[in-house]
């Protein structure tokens, strides 16, 4: 199934978050050799039986201008790739697309992928596609969760996550219980954040 068709029977935010990690891990795979998405989007994310993840259509994918990994390696891509699409060609899915491919002069790199992550992370938690211009309608989204996305999906590619291994950093800290680092948490946060992660010990402490 499709993500959009898996994203109903999915039942807790926790759950929702659990997948979109596992989302990030082929991404951040094709980021590490170089290699750039460009159209993520729910229709392009099948989830099988088992919960086995896939990110599908790398039609329109790209190398990055840095042509390193995150460790500084040189990375070698096939040149049939590199040969795609057109450089200066718009491409990419409206509400999912960063507003740098809007441009024909913007440089493309890995964070348009952060960008579109951040938007399907909107997706799976509100159930409501982002609109044309990419504006989100984050009612009811937990304001860690809301701060998250944000970040991701900022208008600026230098305000976004550095990578995706940054982005689901912090939704596995939000996942543990522990401080998300996009989020001015402000300290009755902080308490309610601590005596929801600690709560058995306090009740056994209470007992």
């Amino acid at each position: 199934q499709t993500l959009e068709e898996y994203a109903p029977s999915i039942s807790s935010v926790a759950a929702r978050l659990r997948l979109l990690l596992r989302i990030c891990e082929p991404v951040a795979f094709a980021h590490a050799r170089g290699v750039i998405h460009r159209d993520l989007k729910p229709s392009n994310i099948m989830i099988g039986r088992f919960g086995e993840v896939w990110v599908l259509d790398w039609g329109l994918a790209v190398t990055d201008p840095a042509g390193t990994t995150e460790r500084g390696e040189s990375v070698a891509v096939p040149a049939t790739l590199k040969r795609m699409t057109q450089a200066g060609t718009i491409l990419g899915t409206p509400g999912y697309r960063a507003p740098e491919q809007e441009h024909r002069s913007g440089e493309i790199t890995s964070a348009v992928d952060i960008f579109a992550l951040g938007a399907v992370t909107a997706y799976l938690l509100t159930h409501r596609h982002p609109d044309v211009d990419a504006s989100l309608d984050l009612g009811g989204v937990p304001a860690p969760l809301r701060a998250i996305i944000r970040k991701a999906c900022a208008a600026d590619p230098l305000e976004r996550y550095a990578s995706v291994l940054e982005f689901a950093g912090d939704l596995g800290r939000y996942l543990d219980g522990e401080r998300v680092l996009s989020y001015d948490e402000p300290w009755f946060a902080t308490l309610r954040r601590w005596l929801e992660r600690y709560r058995f010990v306090i009740a056994l402490l209470a007992a």
